[in-house]
């Protein structure tokens, strides 16, 4: 009797010390096989800008489930980010390495791969206005500055006659030259957007347009004098320098004819003295 109690306590001993080793074959060949990892999305560098988000997927296998996770950005804890999803919003520009940390229910752990973020600080637009008033055909310009964001930009002006009418597209570069055709007061706007489609507006600008001044009554009036006829340059005498001409031949033959006169007197005189001097000879010659 003593002997079959001792054959059935070896073979009981025999059986569980069997069942032991078996298990931990097991489990040593479940660990040996599936080893745990973890991987996150999107990985590689991304870029983004202030006031966007990005979502981070984990993906875990291996080990034994269920999975526990811890979120970190440049190595140190993100708190609250404990699932396998973490959503990234910054709260400056700056560059980041997120990365997690994955747990299973044996204790096992898994660090993913890190990935970097590169934030952009806010994009910030700045607009230089020529004049906030012009006139009917007078161009003013407007001039845009934008800092901030992903370059490159793209940029989109528009115009409208307040109070009515829509908005219309304009220019598409940094440099808007606006020419108004009637007056009133136009608004003038920019959108511009960067590479990661984030965009600003500049806000209503307001431009005053008049009509051209008009010249006054009286300068477009009055005649000037060089446009009267009785004005310009004499091109014949006056009848009074016509008159003097006139009244100057008369004199001049009064002249000439004193001058005649007083040369034929004097001819005769000499020649009267001339023939009293010749009479006494004559008579004395006859005696």
């Amino acid at each position: 009797m003593s002997k079959t109690v001792s054959l059935l306590a070896v073979l009981v001993i025999s059986i569980l010390a069997l069942s032991i080793a078996g298990i931990q074959a097991v489990k040593a060949q479940t660990s040996q096989g599936s080893q745990l990892t973890v991987t996150i999305s999107p990985s590689g560098s991304t870029t983004m800008d202030m006031g966007q988000r990005i979502q981070f997927v984990a993906f875990a296998s291996g080990g034994t489930p269920p999975y526990s996770y811890q979120w970190h950005s440049n190595g140190d804890i993100i708190p609250n980010a404990t699932s396998s999803s973490f959503t990234f919003e910054p709260n400056y520009p700056d560059t980041y390495e997120i990365s997690v940390t994955v747990n299973d229910t044996l204790d096992a752990q898994a660090t993913s791969n890190k990935t970097s973020v590169i934030v952009n600080s806010w994009l910030s637009l700045n607009i230089e206005q020529g004049s906030a008033k012009t006139q009917v055909g007078k161009p003013v310009q407007f001039t845009a500055q934008v800092t901030g964001g992903t370059p490159p930009y793209t940029f989109q002006w528009y115009y409208r006659l307040s109070p009515s009418g829509e908005k219309m597209a304009g220019a598409t570069s940094s440099i808007f030259v606006f020419t108004p055709t009637e007056e009133g007061t136009y608004i003038i706007d920019l959108v511009v957007k960067d590479a990661l489609n984030v965009q600003t507006d500049s806000g209503p600008l307001p431009l005053s347009v008049t009509l051209p001044s008009e010249p006054t009554s009286t300068s477009s009036t009055l005649p000037t004098p060089t446009l009267t006829p009785t004005q310009t340059a004499p091109s014949s005498p006056t009848p009074t320098s016509v008159s003097n001409r006139s009244n100057a031949y008369p004199a001049s033959t009064i002249i000439i004819v004193v001058s005649v006169t007083a040369i034929a007197a004097m001819v005769l005189l000499i020649e009267q003295r001339h023939r009293q001097t010749e009479k006494p000879k004559s008579s004395f010659s006859a005696v």
